[in-house]
């Protein structure tokens, strides 16, 4: 009898173990931690360009002032942000991207600095000034990843630019306004093709864009949280799934 309670609680280990699925965390080339200086100022090295994980740091910077970050449950976050005026972005930021010398910042935030910008700005240390990227997306920004000159966006948005884009978009850092903006194909949805579902992670090797997040279709075909693109590829023709996927974002 013990010898069976032993196997039986064996079988059950085992089945349990199978069906453990290890999320995915969202892949960056370089740390904030390595692009600050002793003041929590920015310095981005010369021809760098990728994605910059922001863990652990949170945006402290005043109006029209360069991006200035503090670790998160510092000190200095007992000072009131709302008091004297809207610190460097007027709510969260979610993730940032470098390009040609300039940075691009995404968020939940409507404006940084002087310039509006709906979720999606750019920063040029150059001229201390923000700008934002044509009319911006219409909901948050939570991935950023660069390939050439173009910036690609991740999110919960349904708009980019003005038109539909169903959570993902990319932007052309050469292009001006809204022109810069063009969609992947149907982008990535829920069940039966509704929009509500989100990009989380994005990552580039070569010329394929890889996508995670909280979504069932991609591109009109079923991809389970996670899937390609590659962008020599026009619409949807470019969407393609990885296996099974996963079964949690």
């Amino acid at each position: 009898m013990r010898i069976l309670f032993s196997v039986v609680v064996l079988v059950l280990v085992a089945l349990f173990s199978a069906t453990v699925v290890v999320a995915e965390q969202p892949s960056y080339d370089i740390a904030l931690s390595e692009l600050l200086d002793e003041e929590g100022y920015v310095v981005l090295p010369e021809d760098f360009s990728g994605s910059v994980d922001i863990s652990g740091y949170a945006l402290a910077s005043g109006p029209g002032q360069a991006p200035r970050f503090i670790r998160s449950g510092s000190a200095d976050e007992a000072w009131s942000r709302d008091e004297f005026g809207v610190p460097g972005c007027d709510d969260d930021v979610q993730a940032m991207a470098v390009m040609a010398g300039e940075l691009y910042i995404g968020g939940e935030f409507s404006a940084c600095g002087f310039a509006v910008a709906n979720h999606i700005v750019r920063f040029t240390p150059a001229t201390g000034e923000f700008s934002g990227l044509g009319s911006g997306v219409d909901d948050d920004v939570l991935a950023l990843a660069v390939m050439g000159t173009d910036l690609y966006v991740g999110g919960d948005f349904t708009e980019a630019g003005g038109v539909a884009a169903n959570s993902i978009a990319a932007y052309d850092t050469t292009a001006t306004g809204d022109a810069g903006w063009s969609v992947l194909g149907n982008g990535v949805t829920g069940f039966n093709g509704f929009n509500g579902f989100s990009v989380r992670a994005l990552a580039v090797m070569g010329t394929d864009l890889y996508v995670g997040g909280d979504f069932t279709e991609a591109g009109g075909s079923t991809a389970s949280r996670i899937a390609v693109y590659d962008t020599t590829q026009p619409g949807d023709a470019g969407w393609s799934a990885l296996g099974s996927g996963v079964n949690s974002a």
